[in-house]
């Protein structure tokens, strides 16, 4: 019974140190894969500045998925968004992809306003890892422009090109009293002006062609005004470029 007993014992002793280092191999190994395949993981903007008007192009990298007895599978992707106003993230899109990456995935819903934007995903499992940061500037070299064309029957061409985007702008033409005025219906009037608030986007061209009638009063006169100023928020861009207007009486 001695001898069996000290067999058993040894036998034991065996299995204990042939088991330990066999489970924390695995586990290494495991680990291991894990780490891998979280290290392949990757999301970046393929420009981390942008112009305004321009897509934000992401590019996001990461290995095939699989089911786990080797059936590949789609990766989700959850892109999102830090709201500075409620001071939290907020979902910016939620895509999917078959294979493995690269992909890219470039914004053009709408154009994102300037400033700085941070942004992180989440792919396939696991949490928000990923992050990158993005800049939309204002790439405009326009200079800001006022001017008149005259049409040579009676109508004229008023241009203006702003060099910023202005929101709800007070727009504000001044006429000569007595002078009739066609072209800008639905402006609002007060006295010898004409005006209405509007919209600008930088670099965009914007013109309005008005009719201007003298109304001459048969008393001789010859040269009456009839327009004399373009304003916006109050500022005048009259410039050398675009004197007064004068009509012409017979």
């Amino acid at each position: 019974m001695k001898k069996l007993f000290y067999l058993v014992i040894f036998g034991a002793g065996i299995i204990g140190c042939s088991t330990e280092p066999i489970e924390t191999e695995v586990l290494e190994s495991i680990d291991a894969k894990v780490k891998t395949q979280e290290a392949d993981k990757s999301m970046m903007l393929a420009e981390a500045e942008i112009c305004y008007g321009d897509a934000p192009v992401f590019v996001f990298d990461f290995p095939q998925d699989n089911k786990g007895n080797g059936d590949a599978k789609d990766t989700d992707v959850h892109l999102q968004v830090w709201n500075p106003e409620i001071e939290d993230w907020e979902s910016f899109q939620q895509l999917t992809y078959q294979g493995a990456g690269p992909e890219e995935y470039a914004f053009e819903e709408e154009a994102l306003d300037l400033g700085t934007y941070e942004f992180r995903a989440k792919i396939g499992s696991g949490g928000f890892n990923y992050s990158a940061t993005l800049e939309v500037i204002d790439c405009s070299d326009c200079e800001e422009s006022f001017s008149y064309l005259d049409n040579e029957d009676g109508s004229y061409t008023f241009t203006y090109i702003p060099e910023e985007d202005m929101e709800n702008a007070e727009v504000v033409f001044t006429f000569a009293q007595g002078v009739t005025v066609d072209g800008l219906e639905g402006w609002g009037s007060n006295g010898v002006t004409l005006q209405s608030n509007l919209n600008f986007e930088a670099c965009v061209e914007y013109s309005w062609t008005v009719e201007l009638d003298p109304r001459c009063n048969g008393k001789g006169q010859s040269t009456p005004n009839l327009w004399t100023d373009f304003k916006i928020n109050d500022i005048s861009k009259k410039n050398d470029e675009t004197p007064t207007i004068e009509g012409i009486c017979n």
